[in-house]
């Protein structure tokens, strides 16, 4: 007799779940670059979306900060897909024949 397999939970995740690491064009050399949290810093009642963040560059070493306080997400096809901290475009992303699929990271 077959074993019934596990099946799949939903795990709920938002948006949100997903800016502890965001791939990026570098504005440096439009290569790969990196926005994380800065460690030590949970933001504003220890929310972790709105904590502070850094852009970093391996290619180049740009390095920027930004406090988390507002945050911009893309609102609908109309305008280019963006990371909700810098602004700057998203490293992952493809265009297709109906719309831009796109992801913040590989996780």
């Amino acid at each position: 007799m077959d074993t019934p397999t596990a099946r799949f939970r939903e795990p709920r995740s938002t948006v949100y779940d997903f800016l502890d690491l965001v791939l990026v064009r570098c504005p440096g050399c439009a290569g790969a670059a990196r926005v994380v949290r800065v460690p030590g810093d949970e933001g504003p009642g220890g929310r972790r979306p709105f904590a502070a963040r850094r852009l970093v560059c391996g290619g180049c070493g740009a390095s920027r900060k930004r406090d988390g306080t507002r945050l911009t997400f893309p609102c609908g096809a109309a305008g280019p897909v963006t990371d909700p901290y810098f602004g700057r475009p998203l490293w992952l992303r493809a265009e297709t024949r109906h719309e831009t699929l796109w992801a913040y990271n590989g996780v």
